[in-house]
């Protein structure tokens, strides 16, 4: 399974997911969990440091279609940052030089003027 198990679901902890695994199955198996919300901040698994950050985000990063195409008629935010890292889904499509993705995120209402993480090169 692509989310670890222990306090997984706990309220109280961040979920831990490794976003290589995710797919449109495994985060529908998510979301129905008793507390998981579309927009809840995640712990991704599989970078080497603590990587707070949001489902869609995730999605983006494995430039996923299919999930992204999920995670909005589950009523994503587009505009959400990450707390911990102030990091928009829009942000990491241009990150990534996504420009198919960034078009999709921007006429789905992504903001262009939110602020990008502090320590950002662009």
């Amino acid at each position: 399974m692509a989310a670890e198990t222990s306090n997984m679901f706990s309220s109280k902890t961040i979920p831990k997911i490794r976003s290589k695994d995710i797919n449109v199955t495994v985060v529908e198996e998510f979301l129905n969990q008793p507390d998981n919300k579309v927009n809840m901040i995640v712990s991704d698994l599989d970078l080497p440091f603590s990587n707070y950050t949001t489902l869609l985000c995730m999605a983006v990063q494995n430039s996923d279609e299919e999930l992204i195409d999920y995670l909005i008629h589950r009523k994503a935010d587009v505009n959400y940052n990450s707390p911990y890292g102030n990091q928009s889904p829009l942000f990491t499509a241009v990150v990534k030089g996504n420009t198919k993705l960034f078009k999709k995120l921007y006429h789905l209402g992504a903001n262009i003027d939110l602020s990008s993480p502090k320590d950002s090169l662009m």
